[in-house]
């Protein structure tokens, strides 16, 4: 009798204890939610935040030349925009798509728009210090959607001069250079 007695009683401390960390969890993670747009203002207002630079100087050298680009082919209406994320740009027909989630966080370098704000061609610069962790996986993840979305996409490779760069992207875009 005793051991049954014994029994029951480790086995409502353990409930207790369960319970109680249960509780533990749960208010840490509602103190910690980042969906929570109260955590995000208390969060933001935490941390040491400072502005960078929005591309490096390689970077930047190809944004110059795509700027050129757009501004020879004025009469088109073309626009150039700089580290763009794919889910402004392109969706899934499902909503809360796994695809969709795939692509959501992911960005590209450089992204030519048309008159209409539709994406015409994407452009990954693939710099000196492109090939770290995984990108080689992410940029096949990138490849695969802008393929099946219909949206063309680039890659301009460290090294490349301007006159290289003019003519993948005439390429591409199907702009006669005659």
């Amino acid at each position: 009798m005793e051991v049954i007695v014994y029994g029951l009683a480790v086995f409502g401390i353990y409930q207790i204890f369960e319970r109680f960390q249960a509780y533990r969890r749960k208010k840490y993670w509602k103190k910690n939610d980042i969906k929570d747009v109260e955590n995000q203002k208390r969060f933001v207002t935490q941390e040491d935040l400072y502005k960078q630079k929005l591309m490096n100087k390689s970077e930047y050298r190809v944004f110059q030349v795509l700027e050129n680009w757009i501004s020879s082919h004025s009469e088109f209406g073309y626009r150039l925009f700089s580290q763009v994320s794919i889910g402004e740009y392109m969706k899934s027909s499902r909503s809360n798509s796994p695809a969709y989630s795939s692509i959501n966080s992911k960005r590209v370098d450089f992204l030519i728009i048309d008159p209409y704000g539709e994406a015409l061609l994407a452009i990954e610069y693939q710099g000196s210090g492109h090939n770290q962790n995984n990108a080689r996986d992410r940029d096949e993840v990138k490849a695969l959607a802008h393929k099946n979305a219909g949206i063309k996409l680039l890659e301009i490779f460290d090294g490349e001069d301007e006159t290289g760069i003019k003519n993948k992207v005439n390429a591409e875009i199907g702009v006669n250079t005659a």
